[in-house]
């Protein structure tokens, strides 16, 4: 009976709007508007990031506010389906981390200090140190981070890029208000490469958790995709395992 033949289109569904403003030589703002669809036919409408950006020189940043978490490659674009080869990323990597106990969308609240390590000619390192916390509330769990911390670094040169990545939190959460269903200490660490030529693509991330809670004790997942541009990269023939 549950059955019908009315389609259904708002799950998995996006719409997002953007503004970025320039305050002053050293100052920018950012802040993005989310409606996220859901089961049923809602939309979920809600603040995504908004933050401040402090340039300390034109080699190093501060941003403060509600910040996106970057742990993979694809971390500040993962929203935007277009811009990945997949309808979904590898859930083999992507959801093998508790991250939606941290933050929607893998959010958090707090500070990072980001920017240049060396840069020579098409050679740049670059790092990302960052610290907050964050509170979450569903139906029927709620979860407080209270300690939030994680390093990345990265590398590029032309077509390569290289992701090393590493993120701690201390979380707590209740059931129903009684249920002490908390993740404790966890740890995460990931490795992302990434070759984007005219002709060619390929990208493979390896993650690896190590929790207090038994369901995380120690949990590594990875995928490998590649794939063959055609016709001036308008189409892309790919595989992933």
């Amino acid at each position: 009976d549950s059955i019908s033949d009315e389609g259904e289109y708002t799950e998995g569904t996006r719409a997002g709007l953007q503004f970025y403003s320039i305050l002053s030589p050293k100052f920018e703002a950012s802040i993005q508007a989310l409606a996220d669809g859901d089961n049923g036919r809602e939309f979920n409408f809600s603040l995504d990031i908004a933050h401040i950006t402090y340039n300390i020189n034109n080699k190093h940043k501060v941003l403060g506010g509600k910040i996106r978490l970057p742990v993979w490659l694809i971390s500040d674009y993962r929203l935007v389906g277009s811009l990945y080869p997949w309808i979904n990323p590898p859930e083999e990597v992507y959801e093998i981390v508790p991250l939606r106990d941290i933050g929607a969308n893998d959010t958090f609240f707090g500070a990072s200090l980001e920017g240049e390590i060396y840069r020579s000619g098409l050679h740049n390192t670059y790092y990302r140190f960052y610290h907050g916390g964050s509170e979450r509330e569903t139906e029927q769990v709620e979860s407080r981070v209270s300690n939030l911390h994680g390093l990345l670094l990265g590398y590029t040169f032309k077509d390569l890029e290289l992701k090393l990545s590493y993120l701690n939190t201390l979380s707590s959460a209740e059931r129903d208000g009684r249920e002490d269903v908390s993740r404790g200490r966890t740890e995460y660490l990931s490795t992302g490469l990434r070759y984007d030529s005219d002709r060619f693509l390929f990208m493979s991330e390896f993650a690896r958790v190590l929790g207090e809670s038994i369901s995380y004790e120690d949990l590594k997942s990875y995928y490998v995709m590649g794939g063959l541009y055609f016709d001036d990269q308008k189409y892309l023939l790919h595989a992933t395992y």
